[in-house]
């Protein structure tokens, strides 16, 4: 998706199967990839390096948004991305359907805190501080949820306390302060049966996100609701979606303008591939900087 800028194609040995969850070394081999040099061309190069801006300042935005709308023109084009990938993008204004899918969301936040095992997984994945953010450069931080590191650890380590009336209460609210100003709701329908879907799926969702980034427009996945089975149930009929033979609803989104969002800090594409490559592969110089 990106290769294209530093003048190479990629070529693709992908291995289609389920992820071992019990494996020992906890990856997963997706597949090859083998890149090789491509021609210039000016224009096409113009547009690969607009991507790659785009990949490397994408960030997902947790703040208020300022109430504007994204325009037709742009839904439209998201639309035609998604359609090419052979899925379907979505979106509403309906502001009762917003509002619905926001409370659910939040909702589900609070539900999932009840979970052991979620709560586990997100407790690993929380960064409560921006050094400490920066050093893993992985995870969610407090940074981008707009809330103090301190008081979002204790609230973390004490989740009993989110189901006490007043505390609970308090907690809602400042949720859902910061999704104020969101107009618009987002998602995207269509196979997602296999591995092979899912990473299409991942790949559709990335082109949307990029080209999204692109024009400077903001969007925050509501994964858990997806994940979850009750909110995810909850969506669907809001949503008046039908999912049948393998198509479904995976991905939620609110979308719109907002601040500029903190830093993400991501870790090297390196910590993603296994390496050396075989003792006879060379990498070739790239056809342009």
């Amino acid at each position: 998706m990106v290769a294209e800028a530093r003048g190479y194609r990629t070529v693709e040995f992908l291995e289609h199967s389920e992820m071992d969850f019990a494996a020992a070394d906890r990856l997963h081999r997706i597949g090859t990839v083998r890149l090789e040099p491509v021609a210039e061309d000016d224009e096409l190069q113009s547009a690969a390096q607009r991507r790659l801006a785009a990949f490397r300042s994408r960030r997902t935005s947790r703040r208020p948004y300022d109430s504007r709308l994204v325009g037709a023109e742009l839904l439209t084009s998201a639309s035609s991305i998604a359609a090419a990938q052979g899925y379907e993008f979505r979106s509403t204004t309906d502001a009762r359907i917003v509002s619905l899918l926001v409370q659910i969301n939040q909702k589900t936040l609070f539900s999932d805190l009840r979970n052991d095992a979620v709560y586990a997984e997100i407790m690993h994945w929380l960064r409560f501080s921006k050094d400490e953010a920066a050093a893993l450069a992985d995870g969610l931080s407090a940074e981008t949820m707009i809330m103090p590191g301190p008081v979002l650890r204790f609230a973390m380590r004490h989740r009993g306390l989110w189901s006490f009336p007043v505390i609970g209460g308090l907690i809602r609210a400042i949720y859902l302060r910061t999704m104020r100003g969101v107009r618009q709701l987002g998602w995207l329908e269509g196979p997602f049966d296999e591995p092979a879907d899912y990473l299409e799926a991942g790949r559709t969702f990335m082109r949307i996100w990029l080209f999204f980034s692109e024009k400077g427009v903001c969007l925050h996945p509501f994964g858990t609701v997806i994940t979850n089975p009750v909110s995810h149930a909850e969506f669907v009929r809001a949503a008046g979606i039908s999912e049948t033979a393998g198509r479904m609803a995976w991905m939620l989104f609110r979308f719109g303008y907002s601040a500029t969002p903190p830093a993400a800090h991501r870790r090297p594409a390196t910590s993603t591939l296994l390496s050396p490559l075989p003792e006879d592969t060379s990498i070739q110089e790239p056809v342009r900087e």
